[in-house]
């Protein structure tokens, strides 16, 4: 799945994934800024940023400027990465390539080590968890009326993952017989017009049913759902017998199939600005809520400016 194009660096969606080949440093006495280290050589710096990250350099800096002045880790030692740009670059850096090989090309003359640098990238996670979420996850009361009035629209997604390490009974927990990988399950209900997350719930291991996921995060729904209805996959069927506000999809109903293939492109766009959710997890699982919940917020943002289509 491919973004849909980003007005102010068209020329740059095609070869998107490609990683520029020069990052050589020099050495300087002074301190660096990392972004211009990361840029340094290239013959397009805003080209290497929007490869880099995902985000064009105006999109960088509004949410720059939306975030809270203390919602960024402060650094004590001078040559660390301690402005915002640095660690916000940094971030959408390894949540863009899901990896930080690239990252510690750059990060390692700032920081002492690979450890270091993860370490701050945890950091940076937890903290920016909560802002983001006060800004760009709220669930808006927008409509379908044509389809009783479905006010959010469900489903989950699987996020690869290693076979966790331990007894082959907790392995198999994370084994999912229908996609036959290791994997984790993550539940969002997007908007049904406009396509951004409204609710996220928690982490679940691959080998739970969607119908029990929707079970335990039903109450965080209902808090939000008031009169309006959610629309969701034929899997949900049976979910909750006793209740009416789940609408199902019946095979061969195309007017709900074309509702709520909404939140595929959610999850198409998210996957396509942070690879890190396509390829086997690469930190602690306990760590994926944050990274997922924090992914889910900037890709709200990044839907704002760049509204879903088709080819999402």
């Amino acid at each position: 799945m491919s973004q849909a194009p980003l007005s102010d660096v068209s020329e740059c969606v095609e070869g998107r994934n490609t990683i520029p080949e020069h990052f050589e440093l020099t050495k300087r006495k002074e301190n660096f800024s990392l972004i211009e280290c990361a840029c340094k050589d290239v013959k397009d710096p805003s080209r290497a940023f929007f490869r880099l990250t995902g985000f064009v350099r105006s999109e960088f800096d509004m949410l720059l400027r939306l975030l809270p002045d203390d919602s960024l880790p402060h650094r004590g030692k001078a040559k660390a990465i301690n402005t915002p740009e640095e660690q916000l670059f940094l971030l959408l850096n390894v949540l863009h390539h899901g990896s930080c090989t690239l990252t510690n090309t750059y990060a390692s003359k700032k920081l002492d080590s690979q450890s270091a640098t993860v370490r701050l990238l945890h950091s940076i996670v937890s903290r920016l968890r909560a802002p983001l979420a006060d800004l760009f996850l709220s669930f808006r009361k927008d409509r379908i009326e044509s389809v009783n009035d479905v006010g959010m629209v469900l489903d989950c997604t699987v996020i690869p993952t290693n076979r966790p390490v331990g007894r082959l009974e907790y392995g198999k927990k994370f084994f999912s017989g229908k996609h036959h990988i290791y994997c984790v399950k993550a539940e969002v209900g997007v908007n049904p017009k406009v396509g951004t997350a409204s609710t996220i719930g928690a982490i679940f291991s691959g080998s739970t049913h969607d119908d029990v996921i929707f079970k335990e995060h039903y109450p965080l729904f209902e808090s939000k759902l008031e009169d309006s209805k959610i629309l969701a996959d034929s899997v949900y069927i049976g979910a909750r017998p006793d209740l009416d506000a789940i609408i199902t999809k019946p095979v061969g109903t195309q007017e709900l199939a074309s509702h709520r293939v909404i939140v595929e492109r959610f999850f198409g766009r998210m996957k396509t600005l942070f690879s890190i959710f396509r390829k086997p997890w690469i930190f602690e699982i306990d760590l994926i809520a944050d990274y997922f919940n924090v992914a889910c917020c900037l890709t709200n943002c990044h839907i704002l400016h760049n509204p879903l289509t088709a080819i999402d």
